[in-house]
C-alpha cells in the first residue's frame, strides 16, 4: 500500500471518530411540525447515547421538560427556538419540574 492511500484510510478514521464524538456530545432535536423541516443540536453535559435524537413531532413538550437531563441541557430554550412553545409555557414548564426535585 502506498504512503498515500495510508494517509487518505487514516483521513478517513478521522474524520469517521470526529464525526461520532460530535454526535455522541450533543442532543439533535428535531421538527416535522411545520412547513421546513429543522433540526437544532445542542451540547449534552454528559457524553452518553442517551437522548441523543428527539423528535418533538412524537412528543408533547411537556414530556420533554420533564426529563431532568433534558431540561437542565436546556430543551426549553431549543423548543422555543423552534417555535414549538413560547417563552412564557418554558418559564412555566421548567419551574414546575425543577421543583419536583
Amino acid at each position: 500500500m502506498s504512503s498515500l492511500n495510508r494517509i487518505y484510510k487514516y483521513l478517513i478514521i478521522i474524520a469517521f471518530l470526529a464525526g461520532f464524538w460530535y454526535v455522541y456530545s450533543n442532543h439533535f432535536v428535531f421538527n416535522f411540525q411545520s412547513s421546513r423541516w429543522q433540526v437544532k443540536p445542542f451540547k449534552k453535559t454528559e457524553r452518553t447515547l442517551r437522548y441523543t435524537f428527539i423528535s418533538v413531532t412524537s412528543k408533547e413538550p411537556e414530556d420533554l421538560i420533564k426529563i431532568d437531563v433534558l431540561r437542565e441541557d436546556g430543551i426549553g430554550d431549543i423548543l422555543v427556538d423552534m417555535s414549538v412553545i413560547n417563552e412564557l409555557e418554558k418559564d412555566r414548564l421548567e419551574k414546575k419540574y425543577s421543583y419536583e426535585d
